[in-house]
């Protein structure tokens, strides 16, 4: 049996909170970068700092932690 890594294009992950509506469409808008923790939380994870700084900018009203 042979086992094989793979690298992913993510750099960062932030947890996703803000007023459920605006998360929900953040999720939405962002489905192939979107995670769940272990408490099924939404994450973001973002390719590379630009890319988070960009999604927060673009999504005042939401916090990235």
């Amino acid at each position: 049996m042979r086992i094989g890594f793979e690298t992913t294009p993510y750099q960062l992950a932030r947890w996703v909170s803000g007023e459920r509506a605006k998360v929900e469409k953040f999720v939405a808008d962002q489905r192939s970068a979107m995670a769940d923790d272990v408490d099924g939380d939404p994450v973001f994870l973002a390719t590379s700092a630009f890319m988070m700084r960009r999604a927060a900018e673009l999504n005042p009203d939401l916090t990235f932690s």
